[in-house]
């Protein structure tokens, strides 16, 4: 399975919208296999889909993002899992053990939030 982490620094990024750069992981069982940074050029919402699909992401781990361009991830076939914040090797690690999502990486503002098409204060498309 193949994960894509938006990231700032060490951090997922806290707006998948504008990150510069994106960690791109493959995970096998509960371990990851294989693992790369590349530039996040794209910064069209359409595009941004596109280059996710396109390097046959499965998962998109991320902070915040926008609705519209949550929307287009998801007609991609790839599943959005946002509001998750922290060192994106714990983030990577916890998802690895199904630990994700989690109080502890939750985005201030995003706990117990509960609405259609969330669950558990996450974007979950």
């Amino acid at each position: 399975m193949r994960v894509a982490i938006p990231i700032w620094e060490r951090r997922v990024s806290p707006v998948f919208d504008t990150a510069g750069r994106i960690l791109i992981a493959d995970v096998e069982g509960n371990k990851v296999s294989s693992r790369f940074i590349i530039p996040f050029p794209e910064s069209f919402p359409p595009r941004r889909a596109i280059f996710l699909e396109t390097w046959g992401v499965e998962i998109l781990i991320c902070g915040g993002i926008s609705a519209y361009l949550a929307r287009m991830v998801s007609a991609q076939r790839i599943k959005v899992m946002a509001g998750n914040r922290g060192d994106v090797d714990q983030i990577l690690e916890a998802f690895c053990r199904g630990k994700i999502p989690a109080l502890r990486f939750s985005m201030p503002g995003w706990r117990g939030w509960r609405r259609k098409g969330y669950a558990g204060g996450r974007y979950a498309i």
